[in-house]
């Protein structure tokens, strides 16, 4: 049984007597990361945009890729029977994410009306916009936005994306950042349409550890920020409380540098 208390990945929970109609929504979403002395604060993803920036890390990562492989051949994976395939800027487009629904809601009529879109915004510009359907009744209905394919951290090179060279923050706000410490707080944009919806958001860390934060109803009209405050956070780093935790089963793996014979070795084996 699922709580209507239970918020998921940009969820929407039906709490009153359902309108059929569509809600746009845009997030701008900022994590307060937390540094030594202070917190910071960063853009998560920005879907005004995340379409021009898309192109621009995929054109990045191509360019980084055709140079490592001109300087070594024989490290291109297609010589060893992989597909040549690339992917385009536009398998990322806002209009391509996907509306993943609950078994309770999934049907093939309101898989056919949910869907998500490029929607102009005359304040912002252009917005993800959303539409979802659902039954009248009461059932415990809800809905994941989700990408069509998930991002790698890093380039090709294994430079983090969301850095520049010099190790600060590159301003792309695709939804990626390295590095993340403690959270302060979450924040985001959404444009509401009076319909009785509460929406989360999602994210998920190296180890795939997924976390959600709730970020309230949108039941009103208009822009607002809504947000989320870690009840928790330390404001003072000197009162932590040191915390072990066992490696397994997150343990890494052992490092292995390739040398001039291409042979593999770990890192310190003689």
């Amino acid at each position: 049984m699922i709580s209507k208390n239970k918020i998921k990945k940009l969820n929407f929970l039906r709490r009153g007597p359902m309108r059929q109609g569509r809600s746009i929504i845009s997030f701008i979403l900022f994590l307060g990361v937390l540094v030594p002395i202070n917190a910071v604060e960063r853009a998560l993803i920005d879907f005004t945009t995340f379409n021009e920036n898309i192109q621009q890390v995929m054109s990045t990562d191509q360019e980084l890729f055709s140079k490592i492989i001109e300087e070594h051949p024989d490290l291109d994976i297609r010589n060893f029977g992989w597909p040549d395939f690339t992917f385009e800027p536009d398998d990322w487009n806002i209009s391509n994410w996907k509306v993943v629904l609950n078994p309770s809601a999934s049907t093939t009529y309101n898989k056919k009306y949910s869907m998500v879109k490029n929607s102009p915004s005359k304040e912002y510009g252009n917005v993800l916009g959303l539409r979802l359907h659902f039954q009248p009744w009461r059932n415990p209905f809800w809905a994941s936005i989700t990408m069509p394919f998930l991002l790698a951290p890093t380039y090709v090179n294994g430079q983090y994306i969301s850095q520049n060279t010099n190790g600060e923050d590159a301003g792309l706000a695709i939804g990626l950042l390295a590095n993340v410490g403690q959270i302060k707080n979450v924040r985001s944009w959404a444009y509401g349409l009076n319909y009785n919806y509460t929406y989360g958001v999602r994210t998920s860390n190296e180890r795939r550890q997924i976390r959600e934060y709730g970020m309230g109803s949108v039941f009103y009209e208009g822009w607002r920020r809504l947000g989320w405050n870690n009840p928790d956070y330390t404001e003072n780093p000197n009162d932590w409380t040191p915390v072990k935790n066992p490696l397994y089963p997150y343990m890494y793996p052992p490092q292995i540098e390739l040398n001039k014979g291409q042979d593999f070795k770990q890192v310190g084996e003689n």
